[in-house]
């Protein structure tokens, strides 16, 4: 009998443990935020000819929401997105994506964009709730003689920080991620996209 209640007592402390932790998952929906299949590799070229070429690798984990004093357990949230990956590693400390969702609590799915340059040291990371985003109104911008209609032009982010050239603007297209992104009048533009498996 002894044994029994024991048993109970533990298997209803687990259940009340267990719900004082909410877990935030991804809609399936929500995935289509991202216009990238994995393993992509992204050419951007300059309006003065320099090259910058970034590979991208996916990921998908999850995380806990910071400690806080009156609480033994934290929520849990998913995070999903693309690392940007460049052939020097340490031109930053920031953190190392280009685009990641994140379900988070009440204020429902964020989309994290970054843009980093690896000849000129760009960098930008903005963050939307998903209304925001979708808010941002679309507009039309030529690259190589493909007209793009779904691109949401972007302020970039101020980051004090003299080692760091701010971008001006960025461009995302929602079919085909980050078109580009322009500083102190120099325009980049994506030349070439494509999966290395697939490239003929």
């Amino acid at each position: 009998m002894k044994k029994t209640l024991h048993i109970s007592i533990l298997l209803l402390f687990s259940m009340i443990l267990s719900s004082c932790v909410t877990t935030y998952k991804i809609k399936e929906s929500e995935f289509n935020y991202i216009p990238y299949s994995g393993n992509e590799i992204l050419i951007y070229e300059s309006s003065e000819l320099q090259i910058d070429t970034i590979k991208l690798k996916e990921y998908k984990k999850w995380n806990r929401t910071e400690k806080v004093p009156y609480r033994i357990f934290h929520d849990k949230y998913e995070t999903y997105g693309f690392k940007l990956i460049h052939s020097n590693n340490d031109i930053s400390k920031f953190p190392n994506f280009m685009v990641e969702l994140m379900a988070f609590n009440w204020k429902g799915l964020r989309i994290d964009l970054r843009t980093e340059s690896e000849n000129m040291n760009y960098v930008n990371q903005t963050s939307f709730t998903v209304q925001e985003f979708d808010n941002i109104p679309n507009t039309k911008l030529i690259i190589n003689n493909r007209t793009y209609a779904d691109v949401k032009r972007i302020k970039g982010a101020e980051f004090d920080n003299d080692n760091l050239k701010p971008i001006d603007y960025f461009y995302w297209s929602e079919e085909s991620g980050l078109l580009g992104w322009s500083s102190n009048g120099i325009e980049w533009k994506l030349r070439e996209k494509y999966v290395p498996q697939q490239r003929i």
